[in-house]
């Protein structure tokens, strides 16, 4: 009997002892509600940290086959606690899952040189100027999957990240995005261990002047600070910056023509900005003075606008109002050229090369070509042409004229003599120049001569009574 009961108890124990070590060894993906103390080692095979769940106080050991994180506290499902104040073991494959980084902290930027660091799950960045980053690697490795957020704790300096197939090291895909961190501006980018770079995930870079526009990131060397909305033109490559260069164009001074866009913002002088090349331009230019659909033109006062077509060498048509007010809105196009043609009646000459012109020219006032005078010196025999009109006179030992150089195909002279010193040479042979005439011709005062031009040689149109 004592027997029996001694193999009972015995029998007892060893299935007690094994429930404990199976509890130990298979305790794997728990669920828990309600505080949980656990004052030994808790082996779990897999850990997931939902949405809104968090690690705190979290330091890691590594060896050979398990990760031991100490963690002071877990926050599980439904908000239950978990209270661990001894070691926790996830295996190295459950570990990719808990990315161990810090939430937050900062990292000055004062060279190109510098390599943001990645042991932040939020990196500040505090830049000292513009920079375009030319380490390599820009951001240092980070864990497989693990999301970065760089801000730009600047109000006034950007930081560039160039794309891996630009600055081969640089661990940067950019994936056609700008690499452009601006002033308080947020990158949010993705690491990859199988290709050890960080991809962008999100760059919101564009600026807010309306959401249909091109934007072009440029550098401003003017030498004074340029305000948002002012157009502007290239004056040259920043090749540290890699960017344009502007400065304010001007209709009144063809070396600061074309305008190529509007500065989104202000941009201080040796900074960095943007440009809106074509689309919506919000709120940065005053329209209120023009009316909805009217063209909008770049004006003689230097970044200016203006609604109304000016009198100008230079006439570019840069867009057409959208938006009547005092913070408007204009539809931006035709940048980058100047697209219309000078017509000054009072000017001295009007000329065009190859001017091509489909359908109907219509001139409402009274078209006048200007007179223009020539004294012929001893012994000349050739002039050229400066006015479609020209009064001539001869020296007083007689010119005799076989050429006239100048002219464009299609072109007509009328002269006007004043004495009768000079005799146009009649040649029928139409060599480059020449002059084919009905018959000889020499002047007296108050003769006249029409011809017109063929593209090589002179032909007599009319003449008064010689």
């Amino acid at each position: 009997m004592k027997k029996l009961l001694f193999l009972v108890l015995a029998l007892f124990f060893f299935f007690d002892l094994m429930a404990q070590v199976n509890v130990k060894k298979n305790y794997t993906a728990p669920f828990f509600q309600g505080n949980v103390k656990v004052a030994d080692t808790l082996g779990v095979e897999g850990i997931f940290i939902l949405g809104g769940d968090t690690i705190a106080s979290l330091t890691e050991v590594k060896d050979s086959s398990f990760v031991k994180i100490t963690v002071d506290t877990l926050r599980g499902l439904n908000g239950t606690t978990i209270t661990v104040p001894d070691t926790f073991t996830v295996s190295n494959s459950t570990r990719t899952q808990i990315l161990s980084v810090s939430p937050a902290g900062t990292d000055s930027i004062l060279a190109v040189t510098e390599t943001i660091i990645s042991s932040f799950s939020c990196v500040e960045i505090q830049p000292d100027a513009d920079y375009v980053l030319t380490s390599t690697p820009s951001i240092a490795p980070g864990e497989q999957g693990q999301i970065i957020l760089i801000r730009n704790s600047s109000t006034a300096f950007s930081v560039d990240l160039q794309d891996e197939s630009i600055l081969s090291g640089s661990t940067i895909h950019l994936n056609g995005a700008s690499g452009t961190i601006k002033p308080l501006g947020i990158m949010t980018l993705l690491y990859s261990t199988s290709t050890t770079t960080w991809s962008v995930v999100a760059n919101p870079n564009q600026a807010a002047v309306g959401a249909n526009a091109d934007i072009l990131e440029v550098r401003n060397v003017s030498g004074s600070a340029i305000s948002a909305g002012k157009a502007v033109y290239i004056t040259g490559f920043n090749v540290g910056q890699s960017r344009i260069t502007i400065a304010m164009a001007d209709a009144d001074d063809p070396t600061k023509m074309p305008a190529i866009g509007f500065t989104a913002t202000t941009i201080g002088n040796n900074a960095n900005g943007e440009v809106i090349t074509s689309g919506e331009a919000m709120g940065i230019i005053n329209t209120s003075s023009a009316s909805a659909n009217d063209p909008v033109y770049v004006d003689t006062a230097a970044g200016e606008v203006v609604f109304a077509r000016p009198n100008l060498d230079e006439i570019q048509k840069i867009g057409q109002v959208a938006r009547v007010n005092a913070s408007g809105t204009i539809l931006v196009f035709g940048t980058g050229t100047s697209n219309d043609i000078p017509i000054d009646f009072s000017a001295d000459t009007i000329r065009a090369t190859h001017l091509q012109v489909q359908g109907n020219v219509i001139v409402d006032s009274i078209f006048a070509t200007t007179k223009r005078n020539l004294t012929l010196g001893v012994g000349d025999t050739t002039f050229a042409v400066t006015s479609n009109v020209m009064a001539i006179t001869g020296d007083g030992g007689g010119n005799s004229v076989d050429f006239i150089t100048g002219a464009i195909s299609g072109q007509y002279i009328i002269m006007i003599f004043v004495d009768a010193n000079i005799t146009l040479v009649d040649d029928n042979t139409h060599t480059a120049n020449s002059i084919d005439l009905s018959a000889a011709f020499t002047s007296a005062d108050d003769t006249a001569i029409h011809l017109v031009f063929d593209g090589t040689s002179w032909y007599e149109v009319s003449r008064s009574v010689n």
